[in-house]
């Protein structure tokens, strides 16, 4: 990812479930997309390493709502999409949704449109596309393709009934090792910045689950907020926690910050009961 773009990039970044079915992705376009999927070292923070595919959709299909791919009327026109798999292991969907956004993104430099789908497509056929084996899982998947120009009705209704572009504030998101509210005044641009892409990220029906704790030593610590009557983290709560770390981290190697993800539990007080430590992001001093 170009450093000089990415926080542009993560402010473009749209779900979008309409495409152009009279345009192709130019092929320059399409082999850098693919070539970003299939030669990138595709390991998370912890370690699970995923697998990429990049799948067309036959001609005659993409002017369906409903094609063989299943996704239930929520896409149309995509030319392409992509599929990925990651082994059945800790951690491995944290792992994926940082990984696949990473893709997202850049897809989104490339000015393609994507869309994070983790339910509203049938399994079973992607599952045979991609040779999923048993010890693997297929998390999400997302369409690609050159953006319609006007997003259609249902895709309007779906944005408007999510609140797509309603962002929780600061203060319900960030927090001092004292959990307090955060204040920004004491923090560096960098971090200033790293934390507003994080609002930025994309979740499971917008809600916004990660919640981080920055000390004073710099440590940022990544927790989830679990839903009310659960006692654990959801799975789609694994992948946005993920899609929030890939924000933090590549931005704040934009301003080549450099850091490591580390699982150290850190001591801290009055965190609530409902927030489940995920990891722990700690710049390298060396």
């Amino acid at each position: 990812m170009n450093k000089t773009s990415i926080v542009e990039v993560i402010k473009r970044r749209s779900s979008w479930r309409s495409y152009d079915q009279t345009s192709s992705i130019p092929k320059d376009i399409l082999n850098e997309i693919r070539n970003f999927i299939e030669s990138k070292n595709q390991i998370g923070p912890f370690g699970n390493k995923a697998r990429f595919e990049l799948i067309k959709i036959p001609d005659s299909e993409r002017n369906k709502v409903n094609s063989e791919f299943g996704t239930y009327g929520f896409i149309k026109g995509a030319e392409y999409f992509i599929a990925g798999a990651i082994p059945k292991k800790n951690l491995a969907l944290e792992d994926f949704g940082y990984l696949f956004e990473h893709i997202i993104l850049k897809a989104t430099e490339l000015n393609l449109g994507t869309c994070w789908l983790g339910g509203t497509f049938k399994r079973s056929t992607i599952a045979r596309e991609i040779n999923l084996n048993e010890e693997e899982i297929l998390p999400a998947i997302t369409p690609i393709g050159i953006p319609q120009k006007n997003r259609r009705i249902l895709g309007k209704i779906i944005r408007l009934a999510i609140r797509a572009k309603v962002r929780k504030p600061w203060e319900q998101l960030f927090f001092s090792e004292l959990m307090e509210p955060i204040d920004s005044t004491i923090l560096d641009n960098q971090i200033i910045t790293a934390l507003e892409m994080v609002r930025l990220s994309p979740s499971a029906k917008n809600k916004q689950p990660w919640r981080l704790i920055v000390e004073n030593n710099g440590a940022v610590h990544f927790f989830i907020q679990i839903e009310p009557k659960s006692d654990h983290i959801l799975n789609y709560q694994k992948l946005d926690v993920g899609i929030a770390m890939c924000h933090f981290d590549l931005t704040m190697r934009n301003f080549e910050k450099h850091g490591k993800w580390q699982r150290i539990q850190p001591d801290l007080k009055n965190i609530p009961p409902t927030y489940k430590y995920v990891a722990s992001w700690v710049e390298n001093r060396d």
